[in-house]
């Protein structure tokens, strides 16, 4: 099940923003509806400072070190980075499949966010007095792989960086989408974004939680991981 009531993410909104939120905001995120996607493999961490320089030769990140995530990484140089790997960016009905891990919770481990499963802001933010996350001591982003995975054995899949997605971004692609394998809209703006980051509040990191941005941004908040079909499946 893909999507949220869209009821989800503003009762969540409430709690950080109060009175600030707007209900349309995650009109996006529904209905929630049944997509079947074919099997694929998804990395298992956001590719690494160390492996982005070692395949493209430079490492554009903000926040340098060899095991946290590459960030200030434009859509185009994600793509091609997974390409010449053999892979390919997922689609967003892949990555929230295989965010969830099986769970049909807010996040993979249930419907409250919870120190020690992701990387949020939990200093000096809005929100930091309704809820208290690990003193993990990243004040920004995390070595890869630092908090819990979920079922499936992916780290970071909530918080860190936010995970640029091969879909172009429609606010009403949900109402016409296809169930099986969706691939988004064949053109747009915007790319989608998903799994909030370091500097955002719980709201991010729900699940259905859906972003986007022109795929030519660059922020210290944006990397990426890749998947690829088995050999079984190729496209």
């Amino acid at each position: 099940m893909m999507g949220a009531d869209p009821g989800e993410g503003y009762e969540v909104c409430r709690t950080y923003r109060g009175d600030s939120c707007d209900k349309g905001w995650f009109s996006d995120e529904s209905p929630r509806h049944a997509v079947t996607v074919d099997g694929f493999y998804m990395d298992r961490t956001e590719v690494t400072q160390a492996e982005f320089e070692r395949v493209m030769g430079t490492n554009p990140s903000q926040f340098k070190a060899p095991s946290r995530p590459v960030e200030k990484v434009a859509w185009a140089e994600a793509k091609i980075y997974c390409e010449k790997l053999g892979k390919r960016l997922p689609t967003e009905a892949e990555w929230e499949k295989a965010a969830r891990g099986g769970s049909t919770a807010r996040y993979y481990w249930g419907d409250e966010p919870k120190g020690g499963y992701a990387n949020f802001c939990d200093t000096n933010c809005e929100f930091s007095q309704r809820v208290k996350a690990a003193d993990d001591g990243y004040a920004t982003t995390a070595p890869v792989g630092s908090y819990e995975a979920n079922e499936y054995g992916l780290y970071d899949m909530a918080g860190n960086v936010w995970e640029w997605i091969a879909d172009w971004y429609d606010g009403k692609y949900y109402q016409q989408e296809s169930v099986k394998n969706p691939k988004g809209p064949s053109s747009g703006q915007s790319k989608v974004l998903r799994g909030g980051s370091w500097s955002g509040n719980p709201n991010n990191m729900r699940t259905a939680n859906r972003n986007w941005n022109d795929p030519s941004r660059r922020y210290s908040l944006y990397g990426f991981r890749c998947s690829q079909y088995p050999p079984t499946l190729e496209k």
